[in-house]
């Protein structure tokens, strides 16, 4: 997505827009699976949980606006050969966006001094591996030089948010999870496929910056 104005201008709108009310669960719920759950923040803080932090970094590329995903190892416990955003589980006493920087740092290599967090989206409960999220966005305010963490990351995606708002890139299938044939939304891009947790956070964040 190309913009008329700076960079800083975007960053600025971003950071405004997430500090008033946000899109929500019902916009992260547009991309989940038609099997899945659809817990609210609150009920699923009620029930047993890990906290976890992801970063969902933006930065200019030739005019537009880019964003980072990992491609996770495949032999991974959780989520092993999914598409991303860099994050992981917080540690005791650890504030929710340094842990979404440190594991940004560790995963693909970003300088966390480079990086300004603008806010946060809303955090979602992923039933499969009982892990809250909480979303942050950041910017950079140029590409990055990343780094890809060989123990847990198989391949780095970057994606301008243009292609994720293409309508044509935005498909759904029938898959089978765990023995239950479900309608899974999920972005195709760059010949990869963007679904789950990542795709439903994806969404909520393009709603905020359309």
């Amino acid at each position: 997505m190309a913009y008329d104005e700076s960079f800083d201008a975007f960053a600025e709108y971003v950071r405004n827009r997430l500090s008033r009310p946000l899109p929500g669960l019902d916009f992260q719920l547009r991309m989940a699976p038609s099997h899945r759950e659809a817990l609210d923040t609150e009920l699923a803080r009620s029930r047993p949980h890990k906290e976890s932090a992801v970063l969902i970094l933006l930065y200019p590329v030739e005019g537009a606006v880019s964003t980072i995903y990992t491609i996770r190892r495949a032999d991974l416990r959780h989520h092993g050969g999914q598409v991303s955003f860099p994050g992981g589980r917080r540690n005791p006493g650890e504030p929710l966006s340094e842990t979404a920087l440190r594991e940004a740092e560790e995963e693909v290599g970003i300088d966390r001094a480079a990086v300004d967090v603008l806010g946060a989206l809303t955090p979602l409960f992923i039933p499969p591996s009982q892990f809250m999220v909480h979303p942050f966005v950041a910017v950079c305010c140029r590409q990055p030089t990343f780094r890809a963490q060989p123990s847990e990351v198989e391949e780095l995606l970057e994606i301008e948010l243009a292609t994720l708002l293409d309508p044509p890139n935005r498909q759904t299938e029938q898959w089978e999870i765990d023995g239950e044939v479900s309608d899974v939304p999920f972005f195709a891009v760059a010949g990869q496929t963007i679904w789950g947790a990542t795709a439903m956070i994806t969404n909520e964040l393009l709603e905020v910056i359309c």
